[in-house]
């Protein structure tokens, strides 16, 4: 995918951003912090993501949830976050958040849990806290109704437009016609007039379906799409065939 010294400086980036986040959870008061995913499965490359289960005492869950965003920003910089209610655990909260370190944009995801609804995964690594929590199947709040509006969306499909090059470079088909599907549920939506665009099935279609929103988003909006089309370029030098489509 790449040479080895910018996969070492991705993943150095990664790193350092694993330690600093228990580091804070841990000053905020975590009864546990525990990873998962790839990172925790061994299995991840340079383009994957952090998947953290954060445990928090009953008393302090309605705390912690209120300043998840003040959490977040004390970590790194926020560029843009998209909540899933239903994948919320029990009595918690679930955000997706992709912050910016120095050059690298690095996606983590958070479940806050409160003690008295958390399960870990089996597979989990424990990286911080109570180490004695029930191992098992998640208790996740999936009757919980999601709001979608204009913004909300907009958000999503930068989100997701984010998670969609590293599926790109891997060759993930379906996580691309999904994301197609999901751009033009949009533009049927909310913007019919628009003009239909090309099938996402590479990068540089990633790219342009991303450009399409700016003359919709805020400002706030605007600067996320830009600080994800300068990692489709950062990514690109670094691993030229992204450009291609994908086989």
């Amino acid at each position: 995918m790449s040479d080895g010294t910018s996969e070492a400086l991705t993943t150095t980036s990664r790193d350092a951003l694993l330690k600093r986040t228990v580091a804070i959870l841990e000053v905020e008061g975590a009864s546990a912090v525990h990873l998962f995913g790839s990172l925790a499965r061994g299995d991840a490359d340079a383009l994957s993501d952090i998947d953290l289960w954060i445990t928090v005492p009953d008393d302090e869950i309605a705390r912690w949830v209120d300043r998840r965003f003040e959490i977040f920003n004390d970590i790194a910089e926020v560029v843009i976050y998209h909540e899933a209610p239903r994948n919320r655990p029990l009595g918690g909260s679930y955000t997706l958040v992709i912050h910016r370190l120095g050059d690298a944009l690095i996606q983590t995801d958070y479940y806050f849990a409160p003690e008295s609804t958390s399960v870990i995964l089996p597979e989990a690594h424990h990286l911080s806290g109570n180490q004695s929590l029930p191992r098992g199947s998640w208790l996740l709040d999936t009757h919980a109704e999601a709001a979608e509006d204009f913004h909300e969306r907009i958000d999503f499909l930068i989100f997701m437009s984010f998670i969609g090059i590293k599926k790109a470079f891997r060759g993930d088909r379906a996580f691309l016609g999904f994301l197609d599907r999901e751009f033009e549920r949009f533009r049927r939506t909310y913007d019919p007039a628009g003009e239909p665009l090309d099938r996402i099935d590479s990068i540089d279609s990633l790219a342009g379906r991303l450009r399409s929103l700016l003359s919709l988003a805020d400002d706030r909006q605007s600067d996320a799409i830009q600080a994800v089309l300068n990692d489709i370029t950062r990514q690109v030098r670094l691993h030229p065939v992204g450009g291609d489509a994908v086989e």
